[in-house]
């Protein structure tokens, strides 16, 4: 029997381990070969190249310096960069009326007079010529005599009056936008422009030129006026304790031009005490702008102002005393022919002047405006020697008593209500006389100085011309 051949295990094994040990690592990479061609890469984020910074905008420092003194308090500073470039929405915004004042410069905010410390630039102080006089303000009243002898003949009649109103229109329309103004104009009456001072924008200055021009107003057409003297007392000051007329006379038996009548005095209310009684209320146009807190008024007038006081039982006794007596006299007096040869005159007299203001619009010129005396002219005849004139219920002020009223109110307000220096008040005398002068002096004492200037008809002209070839 042939022999069987010898196998070697071990041999085998080792050729089987081996193939296993190969077979497993062909599964094991080809696992991590294909998990790796499954696997989502990571993003890789790449930032952005940033633009180099602009260049700084050049800042603008506006410094404020506050009204009050206060040397503690740091200086506030505004930088403004590009303002150009910010776009805003459009707002409907409608502006109140500002109370209070502010300068801009490079020292600070500024309030009261001056306001150009350190050179800087004022946006709400505004210089005027008024009339020749010069001087500035922040909150600036223009005071308007609007009586009958602004325009006499002896003035220049309406025309010359014309060339006032145009010259102080020219003024406002000369102030800056955040200058604050306001008109007051006087005759027995005050009548305001606005009840409160309003900035200097291109609508109120329109409004203040076509407010101005209806005084004493020439209708070429209807040959009328279509406007006179102040009226309607839109505001009134405060008059407390000042020695104005408070009473008024009443006849409380008797009739008219009854030499038994007798008379009392009866108490005013109190808006009839403000309005007064006078031909001329210079008073209430000054202390309306006080209150309004002016820090320059600017007043043109031809006179002295006139005005009532305070009456006592005394002068009610004098004029009962008065009145008795007149028409007594006039009762015996009424039938004799020196009383009617007085009553022929006096027909005369009426007659000559409406025939010279007849004659006046037969020429198309208005008629003439006289406060005190007759147009022409013409004198009245003078009454009866043994009858004299009827007595009048009228107390004058004495010059001195107005300006102690005036100047007391004036310290009042500026002193303990706007707390704050008295302003200046500037006065053009318009053809006034040497009296007048002197008590226009005398009246701006109280205040902070200010500058008296007489100025005629002529002058006017000259102011009129300069205007058109500024404008020109």
């Amino acid at each position: 029997m042939p022999r069987r051949k010898k196998v070697n295990l071990p041999l085998i094994e080792v050729v089987a381990i081996s193939l296993i040990v190969h077979v497993a690592g062909l599964f094991v990479l080809g696992g991590l070969t294909i998990w790796q061609a499954m696997k989502p890469e990571k993003p890789e984020l790449e930032a952005p190249a940033i633009p180099p910074p602009p260049p700084e905008p050049p800042q603008h420092q506006v410094t404020l310096k506050n009204s009050q003194k206060s040397s503690a308090r740091p200086k506030a500073r505004i930088a403004v960069t590009n303002i150009s470039q910010i776009n805003l929405p459009n707002l409907d915004v409608n502006m109140p009326v500002v109370e209070s004042k502010v300068a801009v410069g490079t020292g600070g905010v500024v309030g009261g007079r001056g306001g150009f410390d350190g050179g800087g630039v004022d946006f709400s102080r505004s210089a005027v010529d008024f009339f020749g006089i010069k001087d500035n303000g922040e909150n600036v009243a223009f005071i308007l005599d609007t009586a009958k002898s602004m325009v006499e003949k002896k003035r220049g009649d309406v025309w010359g009056y014309d060339v006032v109103k145009d010259e102080i229109a020219g003024m406002i329309n000369n102030l800056k936008p955040g200058t604050l103004f306001n008109i007051y104009a006087f005759d027995d009456n005050l009548e305001v422009f606005r009840p409160k001072p309003v900035a200097a924008s291109t609508a109120n200055r329109q409004a203040a030129a076509r407010w101005i021009s209806r005084f004493w107003e020439w209708d070429k057409n209807s040959k009328k006026f279509t406007y006179t003297g102040a009226r309607g007392y839109e505001h009134l000051p405060d008059m407390t304790d000042l020695p104005i007329r408070r009473q008024k006379l009443v006849r409380v038996e008797g009739k008219k031009d009854d030499p038994k009548a007798k008379f009392a005095l009866q108490p005013l209310s109190e808006t009839v005490q403000k309005r007064g009684e006078g031909s001329s209320r210079m008073d209430l146009a000054i202390l309306a702008a006080a209150e309004n807190g002016a820090d320059a008024i600017f007043m043109i007038t031809d006179g002295t102002p006139s005005l009532a006081r305070a009456v006592t039982d005394q002068d009610l006794k004098n004029y009962q005393r008065a009145y008795i007596e007149y028409h007594r006299k006039k009762s015996k007096f009424r039938e004799s022919k020196e009383w009617k040869d007085y009553q022929e005159a006096m027909k005369e007299f009426r007659k000559k002047i409406a025939d010279y203001q007849a004659d006046r619009k037969r020429r198309g010129l208005p008629p003439e405006i006289v406060e005190h005396g007759y147009p022409g002219g013409f004198k009245q005849p003078s009454a009866p020697k043994n009858i004299g004139w009827a007595p009048s219920f009228w107390h004058r002020m004495p010059f001195d008593m107005f300006v102690s009223m005036v100047g007391k109110r004036v310290k009042e307000l500026y002193r303990q209500v706007h707390k704050t220096e008295l302003p200046p008040l500037h006065v053009v005398g318009y053809s006034t006389e040497d009296k007048e002068k002197k008590n226009m002096q005398a009246l701006q004492k109280p205040f902070k100085g200010g500058k008296f200037r007489k100025i005629e008809e002529k002058d006017l002209k000259k102011f009129a011309e300069e205007n058109k070839e500024n404008q020109s």
